[in-house]
């Protein structure tokens, strides 16, 4: 799993606005590309989120959207939502340096 980010700001009307993402490889044999590998994201701009798969074998792109009912308003956020709602069902290998 790659590093997100997540960032909060007052809006100019008193309201708060908050936009996070984070990422993964999703690699079953590192160094050899198979079919399925790919990445997989999720971000979110306020409570409307995304998650995007990608893959390397040049299979279909796809997205799909969702909303929460809390701003996500620390790194761990997005990193909870890239794994419960983007990668639910998957399995997850995760290098000596992952976290």
């Amino acid at each position: 799993m790659h590093a997100g980010g997540a960032k909060g700001s007052g809006g100019s009307e008193g309201g708060v606005h908050a936009s996070c993402w984070f990422n993964a490889e999703c690699i079953a044999s590192p160094g050899r590309a198979k079919r399925g590998d790919g990445f997989v994201d999720v971000g979110c701009k306020d409570r409307d989120c995304a998650c995007s798969w990608r893959y390397i074998d040049n299979g279909p792109d796809a997205k799909v959207p969702f909303t929460i009912d809390a701003l996500p308003t620390e790194h761990d956020d997005c990193k909870t939502l890239l794994l419960e709602r983007c990668m639910s069902g998957m399995s997850l290998y995760q290098s000596d340096g992952g976290s």
